[in-house]
């Protein structure tokens, strides 16, 4: 038996991906920069990440992630190319161990799961990010501009706008993994 479409039903599935537009998102970046952090033990360890971690809101935190607008959303850009790019870079902050040769081996693979923790941790709040950027774009597509100034002065609006409507997704998921933080072994075993 053969499988296959209708000349209208070839001709109908063509025209649709034509017209229905792809749910893209902006193009995103990511760049990951680290803090040293280092101790003869694990509580050691959580001590200098308590110290040195970034700065969230005026507290301290394990690894952060922070997005802003990229560097192709500007008027100079729009300019050059002949059209307004939206674009985010998204930098992630995350702890790293400097000498960790006086660690015992299982400390070592108590630390390794931890910031393998914290980085897929980071990931989700890019995740989300990339979520919000989506939502962005099909905004900014859905107006008109009719030069490079409006383009950006729209895309800087919209850009709050997405900020504002995000953050709430970001606290959200911190506050929904503040018992699996505390439940993981790496804090169990920083405590002693």
């Amino acid at each position: 038996m053969k499988h296959g479409l209708s000349p209208t039903m070839a001709a109908f599935a063509i025209a649709t991906l034509i017209v229905t537009p792809a749910l893209a998102q902006p193009n995103m970046s990511t760049s990951y920069s680290y803090y040293a952090v280092s101790g003869n033990s694990l509580a050691e360890i959580h001590r200098a990440m308590v110290s040195r971690g970034p700065v969230l809101n005026g507290a301290r935190s394990y690894g952060l992630t922070i997005a802003s607008p990229g560097r192709k959303m500007s008027v100079a850009n729009c300019k050059a190319s002949g059209h307004y790019s939206l674009a985010v870079n998204v930098s992630i902050r995350l702890p790293k161990v400097s000498g960790s040769s006086h660690l015992s081996a299982a400390d070592v693979g108590q630390w390794n799961r931890f910031s393998q923790f914290v980085r897929k941790h980071e990931e989700k709040h890019r995740s989300i990010w990339r979520g919000c950027s989506a939502d962005f774009e099909r905004k900014f597509l859905a107006g008109e501009t009719s030069d490079c100034e409006t383009a950006h002065s729209r895309a800087m609006k919209l850009w709050s706008q997405m900020v504002a409507a995000c953050m709430p997704k970001q606290l959200a998921f911190d506050a929904a993994q503040r018992g699996v933080l505390k439940s993981h072994p790496f804090m169990k075993y920083a405590s002693r």
